[in-house]
């Protein structure tokens, strides 16, 4: 019972990997801002962000082991600054649209980066 409460409350941080809408004034954090926020070169910015994605990546990462599959397998955790590196560079060649949300985009760029092959 505990391990389907968690997948529960894993899946709801992290999303499905469909794409979320994020509603206007509600809790889910709109892709477009968070790439702008990720993109600033202050460090409580570049902190907000590399924690935000630290989230993610331990969340799919957690979840891949708690009900599995995994999604993501890679060769080592990548460090806090390269979560954002990996998300800047997909978030430049891949802008979000209006409708994505922040984890969502995320969970994307960590597929691309680290996702597991077939």
């Amino acid at each position: 019972m505990n391990k389907c409460i968690s997948a529960a409350v894993i899946v709801a941080a992290v999303g499905t990997g469909a794409p979320a809408k994020a509603a206007e004034g509600g809790p889910l954090i709109d892709a477009s801002a968070f790439t702008s926020l990720c993109e600033g070169t202050a460090v409580a910015e570049q902190l907000s962000c590399a924690s935000f994605l630290g989230g993610v990546y331990g969340a799919t990462i957690a979840l891949g082991q708690l009900v599995g599959p995994p999604v993501l397998c890679p060769s080592r955790d990548p460090s806090g600054a390269e979560l954002l590196a990996t998300f800047r560079d997909y978030a430049r060649r891949h802008p979000p649209g209006p409708d994505n949300t922040a984890s969502v985009w995320a969970l994307a760029a960590f597929r691309e980066a680290y996702g597991c092959k077939e």
